[in-house]
């Protein structure tokens, strides 16, 4: 009895991992699927901290192992429950200034007779607390986010045609209604899109309701069934129009979000070739989406999902985001186009494609170079876009008069109209096109964001 007595204080004298990283795998415990794979790691640790307790004891030794642990496991969780609340650094700046505040801590503890014994205390009871905390991770949460909005489920846009068919969803950022811009040019160049939808069997309607101007919002209110219908958060945050901070819960709740929990339930197949994955459906490994990492699985291990959840909220996140995952605005609007012109629908399948035009900055690699420019006038600004929503809609006309597609429902729309021409243009109105879908529905589809309930009543579930 005295000689494990005598370990335990030893084991609380020499800097441990497995203590210092216990929060973090608390975490992992209670917010992972990982569970009972974890006790792996905790004896790995514990062997690893019985070495260390066999060696001699070195300050400066001791120092850079535990500010290691620290800024490795922790600097990225840090970054994100701080960032825009404290502060609106780059994440490089914010490391620099974290690893320096950490390194002199653990400088000045180690310095104390029991500094590692301190070190490993504070890091045990921090982690005993998440214990306590149920809704540590809330703003993560699908229930609290829909709560939060006074999220409604309704009985809307029900489809007697329902079928097997795949649907396409594609999606023109900042899609000026043809209406709008074709009133401001008089020119029928700007209905060229139009019209040759409409001789396919597009059923078409212009100046097209959006309940948002903020494709942050926008996006996630379509694909969890409306959340602009009755959510005064929404509204409130609307109204802070250009000045608007981003929402990580939105992006989160985007990616884990109702249409694709209601196509599993038929057995439908999601992918997503958009701005954000689809974490419920299927992700394509090799396509690289434009919204936030942190929503993204862990691409370095490729198939080992243990070492992709362990590692998730690490310091290799961070550092993959940089250096592995980093990408262009028009690598990425490339590559939505690439996909879609090699896509072969298959039945029982949902595809959303977001192409991140006509939205700024008006540039298509070397086919097309707007000017983008912080000192255009307003009505210069809304010359460039229309001049580069002319180039987008007649590059991506071709792939949509594919052959290939002619038995798929087509659903396509903009997020939004253009948004920096008020006395011009509405930002709120766009353009809604239907492929394949029976004349009445046009009539009961008000707004943008209720083309969630289009997809998930277009099909039936599969036997």
């Amino acid at each position: 009895m005295e000689s494990i007595k005598k370990l335990i204080e030893n084991y609380f004298r020499a800097p441990s991992s497995l203590l210092i990283l216990f929060p973090y795998l608390v975490n992992l415990f209670l917010n992972s699927k990982l569970e009972n794979k974890l006790l792996g790691v905790v004896i790995i640790f514990i062997g690893i901290d019985l070495i260390i307790i066999k060696l001699k004891k070195k300050y400066m030794r001791e120092v850079l192992y535990i500010s290691f642990l620290v800024i490795f496991f922790y600097s990225k969780i840090f970054f994100n429950d701080t960032e825009i609340i404290i502060h609106e650094l780059r994440f490089r700046e914010f490391f620099v200034i974290f690893s320096a505040i950490v390194f002199l801590i653990i400088s000045a503890i180690i310095r104390l007779k029991s500094g590692a014994k301190i070190i490993n205390i504070f890091f045990l009871i921090f982690g005993c607390t998440f214990f306590l905390n149920t809704e540590s991770n809330k703003f993560f949460s699908k229930d609290y986010l829909l709560a939060q909005n006074n999220f409604k489920y309704e009985k809307k846009l029900l489809n007697n045609d329902a079928s097997s068919s795949p649907v396409i969803f594609i999606l023109f950022d900042e899609l000026s209604s043809s209406k709008e811009i074709y009133n401001y040019t008089q020119d029928s160049t700007d209905l060229t899109f139009d019209i040759s939808l409409k001789k396919l069997g597009f059923k078409l309607i212009s100046n097209f309701y959006s309940n948002s101007t903020h494709t942050k919002f926008s996006m996630p209110s379509i694909f969890n069934f409306n959340l602009h219908t009755n959510s005064f958060l929404l509204d409130s945050i609307e109204k802070i129009q250009n000045n608007v901070t981003i929402q990580k819960s939105f992006y989160w709740l985007a990616s884990n979000n109702l249409l694709v929990d209601s196509l599993n339930k038929k057995s439908i197949k999601s992918y997503s070739y958009g701005l954000f994955p689809f974490n419920n459906g299927v992700v394509d490994e090799d396509f690289i989406y434009w919204w936030p990492s942190f929503s993204d699985p862990l691409r370095l291990f490729k198939n080992e999902s243990f070492l992709k959840e362990f590692f998730q909220d690490s310091l290799l996140k961070a550092i993959e985001s940089v250096f592995i995952d980093r990408t262009s605005v028009e690598e990425f609007k490339v590559n939505v186009f690439e996909k879609l012109k090699s896509l072969n629908p298959e039945e029982n399948s949902f595809y959303y494609f977001h192409f991140f035009a006509p939205h700024e900055p008006y540039t298509w690699k070397n086919e097309y170079i707007g000017k983008t420019n912080e000192d255009l006038t307003s009505d210069e600004e809304l010359d460039e876009h229309i001049k580069f929503r002319r180039f987008i809609l007649s590059k991506t006309l071709p792939l949509i008069k594919s052959k290939k597609f002619k038995n798929c429902r087509i659903v396509i729309s903009g997020d939004h109209g253009f948004r920096f021409n008020k006395k011009n243009i509405n930002p709120n109105l766009t353009n809604l096109y239907l492929y394949n879908y029976p004349e009445d529905i046009l009539k009961s589809i008000s707004s943008v964001q209720d083309i969630g309930y289009l997809i998930q009543n277009s099909f039936k579930k599969v036997n």
